[in-house]
């Protein structure tokens, strides 16, 4: 099995443990590994190109997030000084940004000998892809490919049969839910609303096993979240279904690099509600002539940590349910019509 890197400074972040990825098969209960270890393990940089830095590896994989560590496990590492055992990179789908590449974690890669790995605690024995949070392909690069390549490829991967929305009842709607920063405080209430414009309603915090996730998602007509990571699920979607996506206060212009242009880059109908003041957490917590409410773009010029730490890390939302029902009602007008 193959298992890409390509710039997501937050792969394995937060991590207590060691992830395995195998290279086929299932988990054979080999202290915490699995997979074939007769597969030779391979680490090749023939995908990187002059946007990113890309890493093909094959074989028994271990990722430890504390120590920013990807182990491929060798039965037996080769003596000769001229072999590369090792590489380190910053992981990020802009390394020619200097700026933002100042904030990004370095990861090593190395070979390691089975003996001296260590155990998993938890193990994925389908094929993965870890790719960039810059949710989006240049398709004039080298191999070409475009964002509808990437999901049909995915949808052969896990074999999702659902290919288009075809709605027999109610159509199915899937809100992305989070726990920490962003939350969608009045969640119930909006799932209310839904479910009296006529949608079947299902709330759930997105898991880590792609097989069931990319099953799960393929299963919606409609997908709406407050921005985050887990929209870029968008990818399970069947043809033709809708990506709504919740813009906190000050987020506007992150949208649609992120979400919106990928969305219609895989045929998918994309919606927006764009969060405003009173709907964010944000009121209150600074003066009123404050930069945070007059020019968040401005704040984002000085520096993203800092910009992050307030509108992405330190915000939730209340949406005003009376403005957010034309948003849906958009939706359905757009099932009507497909």
């Amino acid at each position: 099995m193959r298992r890409y890197v390509e710039g997501d400074e937050h792969v394995g972040e937060g991590v207590e443990g060691v992830s395995g990825v195998p290279s086929g098969g299932e988990n054979d209960g080999w202290n915490g590994s699995h997979g074939d270890q007769n597969v030779k393990p391979i680490i090749s940089t023939s995908f990187s190109n002059s946007r990113s830095d890309v890493l093909q590896m094959n074989g028994d994989i271990r990722i430890h997030g504390n120590s920013s560590t990807i182990f491929v496990a060798a039965s037996t590492l080769e003596s000769d000084d001229d072999v590369v055992r090792s590489w380190t990179l910053k992981p990020y789908a802009r390394k020619g940004d200097v700026f933002v590449m100042h904030y990004v974690r370095k990861w090593k890669i190395k070979y390691e000998a089975i003996s001296k790995l260590p155990k998993c605690d938890r193990n994925i024995s389908v094929p993965a892809v870890v790719f960039s949070t810059e949710f989006g392909i240049h398709p004039w690069e080298f191999p070409y490919y475009t964002m509808e390549d990437f999901r049909q490829f995915l949808r052969s991967t896990y074999s999702l049969n659902r290919k288009t929305v075809t709605i027999l009842n109610r159509p199915r709607m899937l809100i992305v839910s989070r726990k920490n920063s962003r939350r969608l405080k009045n969640e119930n209430e909006v799932v209310e609303m839904a479910q009296s414009l006529g949608f079947d309603v299902i709330v759930r915090e997105i898991v880590h096993n792609m097989s069931i996730v990319a099953k799960f998602v393929n299963s919606f007509d409609v997908m709406m979240g407050v921005h985050g990571a887990g929209l870029t699920n968008m990818v399970f979607l069947p043809n033709k279904a809708i990506v709504i996506e919740i813009i906190p206060f000050g987020l506007e212009l992150l949208a649609k690099d992120y979400f919106k242009l990928p969305a219609k880059e895989m045929k998918l109908s994309y919606l927006e509600y764009k969060v405003g003041l009173n709907e964010s957490s944000l009121l209150g917590k600074y003066p009123l002539d404050s930069e945070v409410y007059r020019n968040p773009g401005a704040l984002q010029k000085k520096g993203f940590l800092g910009f992050r730490s307030i509108y992405l890390d330190n915000q939730d939302v209340n949406l005003d349910c009376g403005r957010f029902r034309e948003t849906l009602l958009n939706a359905l007008e757009i099932i009507e019509n497909n």
